[in-house]
C-alpha cells in the first residue's frame, strides 16, 4: 500500500546459484532411463562470455565438468526422481529429458531448467558421436520398449561446434547475403544450416540471426577447435561473426592470439 501502491505486494525469493553450467541428456520411456551425453554451451555473444545472451554461440561434448561423481549425483538426486514422477502420470512421458545443470564448487549439481528436447546447439555436437543403433533406441523409447539394459555406443572422440551469426545478432541484423563456402576439410566435420535459404537462382543466402554451425570431431578438444576455426575461415558472407574462444575451458593450447 502507501505511496508504492501494489508494486511491492508480492515478492519472489529465489536461491542464487553459483558455479558452472552443463547439460545432461537422457531418454526415458516411462519405465527406464538411458543417459546418453553431456555438453556445455556458450550463451553470451562475445568472447570471454561477455555481452547479451543468445540462443547459443557454440558448444562442446562431452562436458569434463560432469565427472563420474557428478554424473552419479545427477542420476540419483535429479533424473531418477523426475523419471519416477513422469512415469506415474496417466500418460507417462516418453522422449528426451534434458537437464540444465549448475555445478557448484563442491561438485553438487542443481537444476537450472528441464527441457524435453535435444537442445541447440548441444544436439549438433552430440549426434555425430552416436552410432546408428541410437536410432533404434529412440524407436524403442517411443514405443515404451526400453529395458534399461541397452548400451548407447558413442565414439571415443570429442565434438565441438562454433556458430556463425549475422552482424548485430542477437539484436537487429540484416539478411539476404550470399554465403560463400571454400575448401572445407570434410573429415569428421559437418555444417548444419540454421538461418539460411536458397534464392530462386540457387544461391545460398543468410536468412536468420544464427546462420550456420561448423561442427567437428577429433581425439581431443584442441584438434576439434583447430579444425573448426580453420574451416570457418573458408566460409564467408557480409557481416559474418563468430566467437573466437568457444571451448576455451577445455582447450589446453587456447590463447587470445589463436
Amino acid at each position: 500500500g502507501g505511496a508504492f501502491g501494489e508494486a511491492g505486494a508480492e515478492v519472489i525469493i529465489e536461491e542464487f546459484m553459483e558455479g558452472e553450467e552443463a547439460s545432461f541428456f537422457a531418454i526415458t520411456d516411462g519405465q527406464s532411463i538411458l543417459p546418453f551425453g553431456t555438453a556445455q554451451d556458450h550463451k553470451r555473444v562475445g568472447d570471454g562470455d561477455t555481452g547479451p545472451n543468445t540462443g547459443g554461440m557454440g558448444a562442446y561434448c562431452p562436458a569434463p565438468i560432469v565427472t563420474s561423481e557428478v554424473h552419479q549425483k545427477v542420476i540419483e538426486r535429479i533424473v531418477k526422481p523426475m523419471h519416477e514422477h513422469l512415469s506415474s502420470l496417466d500418460q507417462p512421458y516418453r522422449g528426451v529429458l534434458y537437464v540444465g545443470l549448475m555445478i557448484d564448487e563442491n561438485n553438487d549439481p542443481y537444476v537450472v531448467e528441464f527441457n524435453v528436447r535435444f537442445g541447440d546447439p548441444e544436439c549438433q555436437t552430440i549426434m555425430p558421436l552416436m552410432d546408428q543403433n541410437f536410432v533404434f533406441l529412440l524407436e524403442k523409447c517411443s514405443m515404451g520398449n526400453l529395458t534399461g539394459d541397452e548400451i548407447i555406443n558413442t565414439s571415443d572422440k570429442v565434438s565441438g561446434c562454433v556458430i556463425a551469426t549475422s552482424k548485430g545478432y542477437p539484436h537487429e541484423y540484416k539478411t539476404g547475403f550470399q554465403i560463400k563456402i571454400g575448401d572445407i576439410d570434410t573429415n569428421d566435420c559437418q555444417i548444419f544450416d540454421s538461418g539460411t535459404s536458397l534464392s530462386v537462382n540457387g544461391k545460398l543466402l543468410t536468412d536468420g540471426g544464427r546462420v550456420l554451425s561448423l561442427v567437428c570431431q577429433d581425439k581431443d578438444f584442441d584438434m576439434v577447435f583447430e579444425k573448426a576455426y580453420k574451416n570457418l575461415k573458408e566460409i564467408n558472407f557480409d557481416g559474418i561473426y563468430f566467437r573466437n574462444d568457444i571451448g576455451y575451458q577445455v582447450r589446453k593450447n587456447f590463447s587470445k592470439e589463436n
